[in-house]
């Protein structure tokens, strides 16, 4: 369903006339609102399960903890800590201004607009929106059309919720979301790939819009030769095969230390086989989903084959039907360096396996690289793990483990460099959509008044001994 620009514009207007309102509800009539959502959410739990089994093929089950759990998880964490979150934060005082008592409190930023992606597109439309709400903006959310059906629940839920002056979906093509950064948002939230990105940043500045950016890229995974390899195996394969491998934070190529490289390689490879069956019982399995789309596909397939004639070898899967966008979970390893499977993310179900001698090797190749959303390090050596943290950068990192620097909501998720920057969940999501108000108040003793004219040689002497001492 696409939308005239003339209804999209009405609803911006009428959301900057009621923000002042909105921005004025209180802490209990916020979580009121939440809770409306979760209800909303539970009550149409069937509905988003056929939503994204027609759009990606999602299994059941990861819709439920994937799509479902996650927003009303996101919701649960805001309504548990909203009170704690919107206290005004002490500040301390500085000698300087020792008789001023200040503090910083969180204001709503006005009317932000939302732009989520295909790949979890419940999720990531949700939980930038609760944290919104909680914040008291008013709420454009446009979601992708390359996933219609849940596009389509998702404006149902909403409008079950909210008036369209205080949060409204807006559905349509590239054209429609071009039309909407012309507005004048006060923020916003953008999540896809960087290209997109670039543009948002432009279409934000003709505003003076501050903007949130969730932009993935190759996410690392380095394994030494200390780590526990069943372990490693199986939640690495958790990670990357879930939801077909179209996940910002899924590991987008493993860093293996020689030593235990074939080790690695056959423990992955008998951990898919029990998650999916036999090679040519793959495409059959229920817990595996499908590309979203022909594009995609394509443009998956076009990286496979590359690196394919480049000289990788494929070490399981390798399998592509393209009427059903299905790519088989698929291993590479004798990757030619200029493959360029290598340095674009893949964002599919293939998973290139690169050998290396020394941590520091393994260091310079992550390093060569834009700076990733997240870097997984699989390792029992605590120096080894504290050199890759020191010498290395990342949006976010999760150490022997698959994803829960995303999963642990009392931290920051996001980006830093090409991939990204802002960060969402929580506290921090909260923040993301808030003016952080510096406020200072008045003590009837001021130091000020000891500099105000005429400037006497006492005054002068005075600042001299504020710049030697303080």
């Amino acid at each position: 369903m696409g939308e005239s620009v003339e209804r999209f514009e009405t609803i911006f207007k009428k959301q900057k006339m009621q923000s002042r309102i909105i921005a004025q509800t209180t802490i209990r009539q916020r979580i009121e609102k939440l809770r409306a959502l979760e209800r909303e959410i539970l009550k149409q739990s069937k509905k988003i399960q056929e939503a994204l089994l027609a759009d990606l093929k999602k299994p059941v089950l990861e819709t439920n903890f994937t799509e479902i759990f996650i927003s009303l998880h996101e919701i649960r964490h805001t309504v548990k800590n909203l009170a704690k979150w919107m206290r005004p934060e002490k500040v301390r005082r500085t000698l300087l201004t020792a008789t001023v008592r200040s503090e910083i409190r969180l204001e709503p930023k006005g009317v932000v607009l939302v732009i989520s992606p295909w790949n979890f597109p419940i999720n990531l439309s949700l939980t930038p929106l609760i944290s919104a709400v909680a914040a008291g903006n008013c709420v454009i959310l446009k979601p992708s059309e390359f996933s219609p059906n849940a596009s389509q629940i998702l404006a149902e839920i909403i409008s079950a919720v909210f008036s369209e002056d205080e949060v409204a979906v807006v559905q349509g093509d590239k054209n429609i979301a071009t039309r909407l950064l012309e507005l004048p948002f006060d923020h916003i939230f953008f999540t896809g790939n960087s290209e997109i990105g670039k543009y948002v940043m432009k279409a934000a500045a003709d505003h003076h819009a501050s903007v949130t950016l969730e932009l993935g890229g190759k996410s690392p995974v380095i394994v030494d030769a200390t780590a526990n390899l069943d372990d490693a195996a199986k939640k690495l394969a958790i990670g990357k095969f879930m939801n077909c491998g179209q996940a910002c934070i899924a590991p987008d190529y493993i860093l293996v230390q020689n030593e235990v490289h074939d080790q690695l390689l056959t423990k992955l490879i008998k951990m898919v086989h029990e998650f999916y069956g036999s090679n040519n019982e793959f495409q059959a399995s229920s817990s595996f989903g499908r590309i979203i789309n022909q594009r995609q596909f394509k443009r998956v397939q076009s990286l496979l084959e590359v690196a394919i004639d480049k000289g990788a070898i494929i070490e399981c899967g390798g399998t592509t039907d393209e009427k059903e966008c299905y790519i088989s979970p698929t291993f590479l390893t004798n990757l030619h360096a200029d493959s360029s499977i290598l340095h674009e993310e893949i964002f599919g179900p293939v998973l290139p396996i690169i050998p290396f001698t020394d941590l520091k090797e393994a260091i310079e190749i992550v390093n060569d690289k834009p700076k990733p959303l997240v870097m997984y390090i699989f390792s029992q050596n605590k120096n080894n793990i504290e050199k890759v943290l020191n010498e290395t950068h990342a949006g976010g990192t999760t150490v022997n483990d698959f994803g829960m620097n995303y999963l642990q909501f009392n931290l920051p998720f996001g980006g830093t460099g090409m991939s990204g920057f802002g960060s969402s969940h929580g506290l921090s999501g909260l923040r993301a959509f808030s003016h952080e108000r510096a406020v200072a108040h008045h003590h009837r003793w001021s130091a000020l008044k000891l500099f105000a004219p005429p400037y006497t040689k006492f005054k002068v002497f005075m600042t001299k001994m504020l710049i030697k001492y303080l």
